[in-house]
C-alpha cells in the first residue's frame, strides 16, 4: 500500500476539504469524559484519551484548523493534573459534536488492532465557571 507523504500546503486547504477528509461519517452529539492523558500523532494533531458512561476509553481527535482552539483544554487539563491527581482519576465532562472513525493499530503482540476515534467539530467543556464552546461545526 503506498502512502500519500506529500501534503497540501495549509494555505490553500480549504476549510470543506480538511472537513471532507477527517468527517467522513454521520455527525454525532456525544456526551464523553476526558482525562489528561494527550499525545500527539504522527499529523501532531491531539489526542486525548476519552471515556464513555460506562467507563470503556477510546481516541478523541483535534485535528487541522481545530487544534489550536484545543490548546484551551489542553491547558486545562494539565492544570487539573497539576492540582496532584493521578492522570487516570480526573475526569473533564465534555459535549462533543463530531464523527466516529475506525483506526488500526499493532497491539503489544504485533497484530493490527480496530479502535474507534471520534473526530472533534465543535466541544464544549464543563468547568466550575461554567460551560465554553469551542471549535467549529463540520463544514459540508
Amino acid at each position: 500500500m503506498q502512502q500519500h507523504s506529500e501534503r497540501q500546503n495549509a494555505a490553500v486547504v480549504t476549510p470543506q476539504f480538511e472537513d471532507s477528509g477527517l468527517f467522513k461519517s454521520e455527525i454525532v452529539q456525544v456526551n464523553i469524559t476526558l482525562s489528561p492523558q494527550v499525545h500527539m500523532n504522527v499529523r501532531q494533531d491531539m489526542v486525548v484519551t476519552g471515556y464513555t458512561a460506562n467507563g470503556l476509553a477510546f481516541d478523541v481527535l483535534f485535528a487541522g484548523r481545530r487544534k489550536a482552539a484545543a490548546s484551551w483544554l489542553l491547558k486545562y487539563l494539565a492544570d487539573l493534573r497539576a492540582k496532584g491527581k493521578e492522570a487516570e482519576h480526573v475526569r473533564v465532562p465534555v459535549r462533543v459534536e463530531g464523527a466516529w472513525r475506525t483506526t488500526f493499530a499493532p497491539d503489544p503482540s504485533g497484530w493490527e488492532t480496530r479502535r474507534r476515534q471520534l473526530v472533534a467539530g465543535v466541544w464544549t467543556v464543563q468547568t466550575p465557571n461554567g460551560a465554553r464552546t469551542f471549535g467549529e461545526r463540520p463544514v459540508r
